[in-house]
């Protein structure tokens, strides 16, 4: 892997069902905390996309890399296991 993996913060139980989290443009991963806060019963990855928060230094921002980053992370954390993909606005562009 020579590119960095983009930085992310955990919540819930990390042995539950994964929910991974999108920002939207101009935020960064702690715009979800109030909303993995309610939901303790699953394993939350709010995750900072390229050129924001502290994944401000990976690469430049286009779709199609943080697509390729973001699934990059997700086959590190869940390499055997699916997980669900939450994303606002630019977020939600990632997923798709």
């Amino acid at each position: 892997m020579a590119d960095p993996l983009l930085h992310f913060t955990r919540s819930g139980k990390f042995q539950k069902q994964k929910i991974v989290w999108l920002h939207g443009s101009g935020s960064s991963s702690w715009m979800w905390k109030p909303v993995t806060s309610l939901l303790p019963q699953y394993h939350c990855i709010a995750v900072d996309l390229p050129q924001h928060g502290r994944s401000k230094a990976i690469g430049s921002f286009t779709m199609p890399f943080a697509a390729e980053k973001v699934a990059e992370l997700i086959d590190y954390l869940s390499p055997d296991k699916p997980v669900h993909l939450a994303g606002l606005s630019e977020g939600a562009q990632v997923v798709v």
